[in-house]
């Protein structure tokens, strides 16, 4: 790490109202929806791959820097957190994603995913030095599917911090041998690319060897939840699913009821969409096509 854990967190706290950050979901996290988390305290993300190319993403950067000056000048005493922007690291995973889409028009503009991937690296990385020049938060790169040392000086070195997101301890280790600033600890019964280990377990295994900043995700739906984050030693809650039924969020109102009607017994967990273990909505993934028997 290049930056001081205390000081980083109590920079991000001045400008918080609560530990959370809104963890980056496909196809749903969009600028107007991480703005809302912003506005409240709380930061929002983006997932780059939800912009269909990197032209399209180096403008909802710029809609993302000039929106939040433009609130912190307006709101001078109200609290504004900074954005999180999630780049998916592994081209192969992110091409998968692309395949399981469907958009014929998205699926034509990256062809090669690879390259789409890099570019996406230096639109984020010109905004955080952007943001560093006019003195305003720079947007918080958080990877997944690989943590690259590489990346993480790119990052540093334009005066950002970056954080990474795990499942396993082995991944959190690999992630602080790299230099991450952060570690998202992906717990049992996240949605999307979660991981099946206790909270308890994976955050103590991580804080055994690393002092930086740790995340957690996993089922955090409640005040009460984010307090048990930070007390096993946790510094930010990392919340998805609950906030999709929301009526700021821009999902179909009918993923949304979905999410509201559904139990733990409508939960399904299976690598044969993305490729990688995820948990899907049984109801979801039957409406997309595929077989859950």
């Amino acid at each position: 790490m290049s930056h001081s854990k205390n000081a980083t967190l109590d920079k991000l706290y001045s400008q918080m109202s609560l530990p959370v950050i809104a963890a980056p979901m496909r196809t749903i996290s969009d600028p107007d929806f991480a703005l809302e988390f912003c506005k409240n305290g709380v930061i929002g993300s983006l997932q780059a791959l939800n912009a269909p190319t990197s032209a399209i993403l180096d403008e909802q950067l710029s809609f993302m820097n000039e929106s939040l000056e433009k609130m912190r000048k307006n709101n001078p005493d109200q609290r504004i957190a900074p954005y999180a922007v999630n780049i998916i690291v592994n081209d192969e995973y992110a091409a998968s994603l692309f395949k399981n889409r469907g958009d014929k028009g998205t699926q034509n503009a990256n062809k090669d995913i690879k390259s789409r991937l890099e570019t996406d690296i230096d639109v984020l990385l010109k905004h955080i030095k952007d943001c560093n020049e006019r003195g305003l938060p720079p947007p918080i790169p958080i990877t997944s599917m690989g943590a690259v040392k590489e990346l993480v000086d790119k990052v540093h070195n334009a005066g950002g911090i970056i954080l990474h997101d795990v499942t396993k301890p082995a991944h959190a280790r690999n992630a602080a041998r790299a230099g991450v600033d952060g570690i998202i600890a992906i717990g049992a019964s996240a949605g999307g690319n979660g991981g099946t280990m206790s909270p308890f377990a994976l955050v103590g295994s991580i804080r055994s060897f690393f002092n930086g900043i740790v995340v957690l995700g996993g089922a955090i739906n409640s005040g009460s939840d984010i307090l048990a984050a930070q007390t096993i030693d946790a510094d930010f809650a990392y919340m998805g699913t609950r906030m999709i039924a929301t009526k700021e969020c821009p999902a179909a109102q009918e993923y949304k009821q979905e999410i509201v009607d559904s139990r733990a017994s409508d939960i399904i967990y299976t690598n044969s969409i993305t490729g990688q273990m995820c948990r899907f909505l049984s109801k979801s993934v039957k409406n997309a096509g595929y077989d859950v028997t």
